[in-house]
């Protein structure tokens, strides 16, 4: 399975999961915390879809400081030694295009992914 394919995979599983959870709210503890282990190569993905944006997700790898943005044009793209701040910031962030245009687009090195 290409690099493309698991992502995509794991796009639609946390789709799936996300779907399941609408109806029972998170509890108030839950927040994002990057040094927290997790089992997976992505850790804590804070998938943020709009309707309105071009973005479909964003994942991180923390091992690499990779960050890996899926458009909705199935355009996966990643860019290179992003900090984890500003990871943080793009999933806390109320408009995620606005924030990704402003702060990554233009400031990390990219690369498409096959």
């Amino acid at each position: 399975m290409t690099f493309k394919e698991q992502f995509q995979k794991q796009i639609e599983e946390q789709e799936r999961v996300s779907k399941e959870r609408r109806s029972v709210p998170p509890p108030p503890a839950a927040q994002h915390n990057s040094s927290a282990a997790a089992p997976s190569k992505f850790r804590n993905t804070n998938s943020k879809p709009d309707q309105q944006s071009i973005i479909k997700s964003v994942e991180y790898e923390y091992e690499t400081n990779t960050l890996f943005v899926l458009f909705h044009n199935g355009r996966i793209y990643s860019y290179a030694q992003v900090p984890v701040e500003t990871f943080d910031a793009l999933c806390k962030s109320s408009s995620v295009v606005q924030f990704f245009n402003n702060r990554v687009r233009d400031n990390f090195t990219l690369t498409q992914v096959e």
